[in-house]
C-alpha cells in the first residue's frame, strides 16, 4: 500500500532537505526540457528557490508563502506564492502587476502523474482566496509545463516570443479563482 500524502507548511529544519529536493528536480526538469548545457540558469533557479524559502521561513509565511507534499519523510513536491517576479511584472499590464504569482511546482520525478501537482495547486489557491485574492499570475519558460497549463488554463494572457532563445517563449498565464 502507498503512503498517504501530506501537504505541509515547511520548517526550518526542512531547509537541507528542500534544498536537495529543488537540486534534483530542477535538474531533472533542465533534462527533461533538454537544455540542460544551462548550467548557469540552473544554478540560479536553485538559487532563487532557496532564497524564496528563506523568505519563507523568515517572515512565516507571510513574503513567500510554500507547501510541500510528503510521502512518509520524503518530500515529493512544493509550490510557492508571492509577489509576482520581475519578468512577470515588467511584461503584464499594469492593472495585473499586483497579482501574486503562484511560482514553479515541482514534483519528484519519481512521483509524477500522481496528482500531487493538483492537490499543491488547490493548496495555494485555498490560501490565496482565503488572503482574498480572485486571481492569480502563473509563468513558464519551460516547454513541459507549459504544455501541461495550456491543457489546465488554456492560452496564456501573454507570449514572450524567443525569450530564451529562437522558438523559446515565456508564457504568462492571469488565472481566475473566483469561479466567474
Amino acid at each position: 500500500m502507498m503512503e498517504e500524502i501530506v501537504i505541509s507548511r515547511p520548517k526550518v529544519q526542512d531547509y537541507e532537505q528542500l534544498a536537495s529536493f529543488f537540486r534534483l528536480v530542477l535538474t531533472d526538469t533542465f533534462i527533461q526540457n533538454d537544455i540542460q548545457e544551462q548550467k548557469e540558469d540552473l544554478e540560479a533557479e536553485i538559487r532563487n528557490k532557496l532564497l524564496y524559502l528563506t523568505q519563507d521561513l523568515r517572515s512565516q509565511g507571510k513574503r513567500r508563502y510554500f507547501l510541500t507534499a510528503w510521502r512518509g519523510e520524503q518530500i515529493i513536491g512544493t509550490i510557492e506564492a508571492g509577489t509576482a517576479n520581475d519578468l512577470i511584472r515588467s511584461s503584464i499590464s499594469p492593472e495585473y502587476q499586483q497579482l501574486p504569482e503562484v511560482g514553479t511546482i515541482l514534483v519528484h520525478p519519481e512521483a509524477q502523474r500522481q496528482g500531487i501537482a493538483t492537490r499543491l495547486l488547490t493548496g495555494i489557491v485555498s490560501f490565496l482566496h482565503e488572503q482574498g485574492c480572485s486571481q492569480f499570475c502563473l509563468d513558464s519558460g519551460y516547454p513541459i509545463a507549459q504544455r501541461i497549463w495550456k491543457r489546465r488554463f488554456g492560452e496564456p494572457a501573454y507570449t514572450l516570443k524567443d525569450q530564451w532563445g529562437p522558438g523559446a517563449d515565456h508564457l504568462i498565464w492571469i488565472i481566475d479563482i473566483t469561479g466567474k
